[in-house]
């Protein structure tokens, strides 16, 4: 069974076909040197380099892309916090109308009126405090992920 058969069958063939690489002298006599240093055929040297210079590349992606979610992050929570605390002025006034109504004895549709704006303003808070607390998780993580990868390289 010729290697194209093998493959066609889902197995893999014994040895890949080599493969016609070429360079400049200088730079093969540079990677025989180290390849002789490291103890390692010519091919395994090219190979290790290859692979050390896909991985760094691989790695800088994705310390972009880590990057560029930290600060989208670090955004929508400075913009979540300002909200919050313009939505916590806002529960401040609605309670405070509700006080009012009661003490003056408005109508019951007043009261009425006030409890649910008040209400309405505390179902908002909650649903904001949830999605800080979630995309703070999510920044502490990113942040942690940032640091590991900041001490292996």
């Amino acid at each position: 069974m010729d290697q194209k058969e093998s493959m066609i069958k889902g197995m893999e063939p014994k040895q890949q076909p080599p493969y016609p690489l070429r360079m400049p002298p200088d730079l093969r006599a540079e990677l025989e040197k180290m390849a002789e240093e490291s103890k390692r055929s010519l091919n395994a040297e090219i190979v290790e380099h290859l692979q050390v210079s896909v991985m760094r590349r691989l790695s800088n992606a994705q310390e972009s892309e880590n990057r560029s979610q930290h600060r989208a992050l670090s955004r929508r929570l400075f913009e979540i916090e300002a909200q919050l605390m313009a939505m916590e002025e806002i529960r401040i006034l609605r309670a405070a109308r509700l006080a009012d109504a009661k003490k003056n004895n408005l109508g019951t549709g007043d009261i009425k009126a006030a409890e649910i704006d008040l209400a309405r303003a505390d179902q908002v808070l909650r649903k904001m405090k949830n999605e800080m607390a979630s995309n703070m998780d999510r920044y502490t993580k990113l942040e942690s992920q940032m640091a590991e990868a900041a001490t292996k390289s």
